[in-house]
């Protein structure tokens, strides 16, 4: 799938190691679900590394 989108020249971000999810999801109660907000603040995090680079 990866290989894909690179073909596609789309930029293929995840929430970083030791995971690696493509896409982030809260199930249920946001408060009680820390893997959920993990995925999504590492997924920011990088979202926001790429926004950054490409300002360059």
């Amino acid at each position: 799938m990866h290989t894909f989108f690179l073909q596609q020249n789309m930029v293929v971000i995840n929430d970083g190691s030791p995971y690696s999810h493509v896409g982030a999801a809260i199930v249920e109660n946001a408060e009680k679900d820390e893997l959920g907000l993990q995925t999504i603040e590492g997924m920011v995090r990088n979202i926001e590394k790429e926004l950054s680079r490409r300002k360059e």
